[in-house]
């Protein structure tokens, strides 16, 4: 499976509105878009509706969520929907009302067979204070990847993916104002993955569920697709780091 990982959480926390937006370019046709979302205004307000410009509106295929935070108060959604037409595409998530919102999107794009989401493989992890995330383990079968989706109650300019495993990677903008941030871990066989990362102390939630591979393949690259811009409020993001290399 080849993992493609688009995310920009640049700047501060936007205006409070009813919807965040994302656009995305060359995502392959038949892939998995996957869609991490943070409400930083509080845990009553819920998604009404995601689409795109593309394929229109989605089912809300939830990962997990809404999952609300224990020791703090914000709730995160990790969406995702199978087989995409690709493209320049165009992603917006509306709110039952105005709130201040974090988005980052992402895909993965198998090497051969399809994609399936796997339920039974889905873990979160809420805490305060920390500076060490472990998403603890999450049980596989088969190649494919781990996508986690790691919230945070303060900005974090650069969390860092720790040793855990296979090879995981944290891309995101890596300036200062962002909250949400996509983790990427592929696998090549069945066994027990988790994802780590360090932050500044923080109150964090991870939520991580498993993607597989189905007709053969596994094993996994991440690829370093340019990034984007982000809506609501957001500036440009400037850089990605990807396994720990400034692109």
């Amino acid at each position: 499976m080849t993992i493609t990982a688009n995310t920009t959480t640049a700047g501060a926390i936007g205006t409070a509105s009813t919807t965040v937006a994302k656009s995305l370019t060359s995502v392959p046709a038949g892939a998995t878009v996957v869609l991490g979302i943070l409400n930083r205004s509080d845990e009553t307000t819920a998604i009404s509706g995601i689409s795109d410009d593309v394929d229109g509106a989605w089912t809300l295929n939830y990962v997990a969520g809404p999952v609300n935070s224990t020791n703090s108060t914000y709730r995160c959604w990790l969406a995702y929907r199978h087989n995409v037409t690709g493209g320049t595409t165009n992603f917006t998530v509306t709110f039952g009302g105005a709130i201040n919102s974090q988005l980052a999107a992402g895909w993965l794009d198998p090497d051969t067979g399809s994609i399936t989401f796997d339920a039974a493989a889905t873990t979160y992890h809420s805490a305060a204070g920390e500076t060490n995330v472990d998403s603890n383990t999450v049980a596989t079968a088969g190649g494919g990847a781990l996508v986690g989706f790691l919230t945070t109650n303060n900005s974090q300019s650069d969390p860092e993916p720790t040793a855990d495993g296979a090879g995981e990677s944290r891309i995101t903008s890596g300036q200062g104002g962002a909250r949400a941030f996509l983790f990427f871990e592929p696998y090549a066989s069945s066994g027990t993955y988790g994802l780590e990362t360090t932050v500044d102390s923080a109150t964090c939630m991870f939520i991580v569920g498993a993607f597989l591979e189905s007709g053969g393949g596994g094993g996994g690259e991440v690829s370093s697709t340019p990034l984007q811009s982000l809506g609501s409020g957001f500036g440009p993001a400037r850089a990605a780091r990807i396994n720990g290399v400034l692109q």
